[in-house]
């Protein structure tokens, strides 16, 4: 793995090593777009090529989180970036150290979504998240005319009260608070989850049960929604294209 920054980041390094000469509140506001592109600039097309071609995509993500995470550490150490007394590049390490990890996290989950529907022979089109400008696509993965997200945790629905949710699903996963353990979910407009005969058991949200043994209807944003279990999710999509269904998209929802 190559950890050496590139020249690309000389402003950054510049503001850290200038930080005790400023206040800490007008640093930091300057900061902050340039710590969040940083680590991602620096580590992300190898990061991605890596878990991309692996055999284990979790282990392999796994791993790159935590190594660039020491070298994220370690580089700003040996450039004096880091002084244990200074608030402001203590919470800048942070900062990016929080960046990484949710960039690492999330693709390394997005790579064994799409790994897995390849696998199942579902039909869809997906970006190639090691291409910088598909990164920026507006939806990671298409299935016929609906479009998809994949989201390593629901927190999207933290931002989302104020708007609509834009795509057709969300692949996702939650919590089991019993069991201690992550499962996938998906959550999908219910025009959607009616195209491919789906029943449902409503619910209110947010207030779910810890495993998903059924379908559930929730209302939320002006919405209407479900929340099924991936597994469940993928086998119905599966036996939709089998029939010859053709995804139609929210403007033809009816």
């Amino acid at each position: 793995m190559g950890f050496a920054p590139t020249g690309r980041h000389t402003k950054f390094h510049a503001g850290i090593a200038s930080s005790n000469s400023l206040g800490a509140r007008a640093w930091l506001s300057r900061q902050y777009n340039s710590a969040q592109r940083f680590p991602i600039a620096v580590y992300a097309n190898a990061f991605l090529e890596a878990i991309w071609q692996a055999g284990d995509v979790e282990a392999v993500g796994r791993r790159w989180q935590a190594d660039v995470a020491r070298a994220i550490r370690q580089q700003f150490q040996q450039q004096g970036w880091y002084q244990a007394g200074d608030v402001n590049s203590r919470v800048l390490l942070a900062f990016c150290l929080y960046w990484w990890v949710s960039f690492a996290i999330g693709y390394t989950f997005e790579v064994e979504i799409l790994r897995d529907l390849v696998q199942l022979d579902v039909s869809f089109r997906a970006h190639d998240p090691r291409q910088r400008a598909e990164r920026y696509a507006p939806a990671d993965c298409t299935i016929g005319a609906w479009t998809g997200d994949v989201k390593s945790s629901a927190y999207f629905f933290l931002t989302a009260h104020s708007a609509s949710l834009p795509h057709d699903f969300y692949v996702s996963r939650y919590y089991d608070s019993t069991a201690r353990q992550r499962h996938r979910m998906v959550i999908l407009k219910r025009y959607v989850w009616e195209q491919i005969n789906g029943e449902t058991r409503p619910v209110s949200f947010p207030h779910w049960p810890d495993l998903l043994l059924h379908p559930l209807r929730f209302a939320f944003a002006g919405q209407d929604l479900i929340a099924v279990d991936y597994e469940v999710w993928k086998e119905k999509v599966r036996q939709y294209q089998q029939r010859g269904g053709a995804a139609r998209g929210s403007e033809t929802a009816g």
